[in-house]
């Protein structure tokens, strides 16, 4: 019962954070906001969080984790297959309000920043790739060139309010795996 309940309380409070993040934008908020819009005690939240700044760890920390149960779920153990991307796609378009909060406003860069982040960690753990074996780019280039450009095309996605589905963002992140960028560039010429 205090489980099933804790998790109400839970979902009470993040609700209501994601509509003050919409209404006001991280920065402006305050716990005293959150408690008021969720109706609860003050104390209620401080038992699940330590402040905004531990909720917002904690929701960013499920997002991911998340993505990274979508791309465990793939058996060929490719993980950057066709199937495995449109899923991950497919669960930002599901999750569009909780995403779209996060990539704009005042937490942007920090949200770019954890996703490239997030992007070379399941690239090095789960596909065993390691950038400094022989690359053709010295490493810390090639891990910021791979990771820029996937959360580039996402971002932009999301910013752009999900107006292309997503067969044809794995359409552009597929290009990007096949073709170099003067290749991409040139197409269409």
């Amino acid at each position: 019962m205090t489980s099933k309940r804790n998790t109400k309380t839970k979902a009470k409070i993040e609700r209501a954070f994601l509509q003050l993040m919409e209404d006001k934008g991280f920065n402006q908020l305050t716990v005293k906001d959150i408690t008021q819009l969720a109706q609860i005690n003050r104390s209620t939240f401080y038992l699940n969080y330590a402040d905004k700044y531990d909720l917002l760890a904690k929701i960013e920390a499920k997002l991911f984790q998340n993505i990274h149960q979508i791309l465990k779920l793939d058996k060929t153990n490719s993980y950057f297959d066709e199937a495995s991307i449109l899923a991950v796609l497919n669960y930002a378009l599901a999750n569009h309000r909780l995403v779209k909060v996060l990539t704009e406003g005042d937490l942007a860069s920090q949200v770019e920043s954890l996703l490239k982040q997030e992007i070379i960690a399941i690239v090095e753990e789960q596909l065993h790739v390691n950038f400094n074996q022989d690359p053709i780019v010295n490493s810390p280039y090639a891990r910021e060139i791979f990771a820029s450009s996937i959360s580039a095309i996402i971002i932009l996605w999301i910013k752009r309010d999900f107006q292309e589905s997503v067969e044809e963002i794995m359409q552009i992140l597929e290009s990007l795996r096949q073709y170099s960028l003067g290749q991409i560039i040139n197409e269409g010429k």
